[in-house]
């Protein structure tokens, strides 16, 4: 879900390189990193997340 617009999704490679796009570190880090697939995509969500929480309460 992009929490920004809310949309709701299927993550494929394109949105993904699209939300990593905004941090440029984590950018480069993801198109470098060599491993299989569903593990280098879970790993960087949680990179993602972990720099960008979000807070449902205000």
């Amino acid at each position: 879900m992009n929490f920004e617009t809310g949309e709701v999704f299927l993550l494929n490679k394109k949105q993904l390189t699209n939300l990593f796009s905004k941090d440029a570190e984590l950018l480069n880090d993801y198109k470098k990193f060599k491993g299989k697939k569903d593990v280098k995509t879970f790993m960087f969500i949680m990179k993602y997340n972990q720099k960008y929480p979000i807070s449902f309460l205000k």
